[in-house]
């Protein structure tokens, strides 16, 4: 029986691809679950032992400071996926995936990536589309930290992660420490910026997590 290609999500890079290629992944991938906290990956510039798509929960995606520190850039919800340039290019993995909550992914080993487009070369164009789908997501993270201040950061990215998120408008499972991580603000300059979105209506603040308003925290934006 074919697999369902909704099984990541209606839509995103899996929904998009062959069904040769879901049903390689499914059947020769393995379901692992992880705890909040638990690494998915091993250590940066270790070898990338595979590719994972994010089934359910959230995973910090962490990358090294200059002192060696690790620091959370962004995050993947469900309908994610990561790994696949570091199997395709031969390189050591460049990021370490924390699961910020009790989360589920299915790991597609890096042998079993390289065997599918060994067989069959045509894969290479999806998994080049996976590429650009995160290239642009890291683009898009890094122009939402150059603007011009504190609560703009925090309205740029919570649109994005907003988009990203398998039901827009949603929960996020994300705090206050963990956007202030992510954007390298402090802890009350993220607590003033958030107070103040919210007063606009512009998001909703629960423990632990945050809901977007994405027509008015566009307007926000547009305002200010």
């Amino acid at each position: 029986m074919p697999v369902d290609p909704a099984l990541f999500g209606d839509s995103g890079w899996f929904a998009a691809c062959p069904e040769s290629l879901r049903d390689a992944l499914v059947t020769r991938g393995q379901w692992r679950k992880y705890a909040p906290g638990e690494r998915a990956t091993g250590d940066v510039e270790a070898p990338q032992a595979g590719m994972f798509g994010v089934y359910q929960g959230t995973f910090d995606i962490k990358t090294p400071r200059a002192d060696g520190e690790l620091v959370t850039f962004h995050s993947l919800s469900r309908g994610h996926w990561i790994g696949d340039i570091s199997i395709l290019s031969e390189q050591n993995q460049l990021a370490v995936m924390e699961a910020r909550v009790a989360s589920e992914v299915l790991f597609v080993p890096a042998p079993v990536v390289l065997d599918i487009v060994t067989r069959t070369p045509a894969h290479y164009r999806d998994f080049y589309r996976l590429t650009r789908r995160n290239m642009n997501i890291a683009i898009e993270a890094l122009i939402g930290l150059v603007a011009s201040d504190a609560d703009h950061k925090i309205a740029f990215r919570l649109l994005q992660l907003d988009r990203m998120n398998y039901v827009p408008g949603g929960w996020l499972d994300m705090s206050q420490n963990d956007l202030a991580e992510m954007l390298g603000l402090s802890i009350a300059s993220v607590r003033r910026g958030l107070t103040e979105l919210a007063r606009a209506n512009a998001i909703e603040l629960g423990y632990a997590r945050m809901r977007v308003h994405r027509a008015k925290l566009a307007s926000w934006i547009e305002t200010h």
